[in-house]
């Protein structure tokens, strides 16, 4: 199982398709006045090619590093997490619960535009939120939203025959409940089929 600081990270990393909303927002509004090329006559014409495009799309590079992060810690829980075998009472997916993520997390930002202080608080609360959620959520299963549609991790409930319920992340399509033998323990409710 992860620390107490990646345990409260993983589900922070699950809010980063907010910073992917933003950045199209920007882009939207700015597409008149941006420009995607970088002018190579010089090393200072170059520096400030690539300081316009860091200014201009710092949302969407964030939220690339942030679906990375996920991708690497799910690899080294994947190699490096002890596997534990596991026997599975039932199985249903939890996908369905995505639709009200999305709407949640994602919905209310599709019109945001940072044009006051009243705007700024809003952000800094919506940050607070996160953290909380984060923090409630750490011991506990949550929906990240990069595993499910950036990096291809279907979400399960499995209960045990010990009558103890687990949400687990696969990346293989899971109808029986004899294919899973095995499992990495990610947080205390939250397992990864590694069958």
């Amino acid at each position: 199982m992860y620390s107490n600081f990646l345990k409260l990270l993983l589900p922070l990393t699950g809010f980063s398709p907010v910073l992917l909303i933003f950045w199209l927002i920007n882009t939207l509004q700015k597409r008149d006045q941006l420009s995607f090329h970088i002018s190579i006559d010089s090393a200072e014409k170059i520096r400030l090619g690539i300081t316009e495009i860091i200014k201009n799309h710092w949302q969407l590079l964030l939220f690339a590093l942030i679906v990375l992060l996920s991708n690497f810690l799910m690899k080294k829980a994947v190699n490096s997490l002890t596997p534990w075998s596991i026997q599975i009472k039932s199985i249903k997916p939890a996908d369905v619960n995505f639709t009200s993520v999305l709407i949640s997390y994602i919905l209310p930002w599709a019109k945001f535009l940072i044009h006051s202080d009243a705007d700024v608080i809003y952000l800094l609360g919506f940050l607070i939120l996160c953290f909380v959620q984060a923090y409630i959520s750490k011991d506990s299963y949550h929906y990240n939203l990069n595993y499910r549609l950036f990096l291809g991790y279907k979400h399960y409930e499995v209960q045990t025959r010990e009558e103890v319920t687990h949400l687990m992340l696969s990346k293989k399509k899971l109808i029986n409940r004899d294919e899973i033998k095995r499992y990495v323990l990610l947080s205390d409710h939250m397992i990864v089929n590694v069958s």
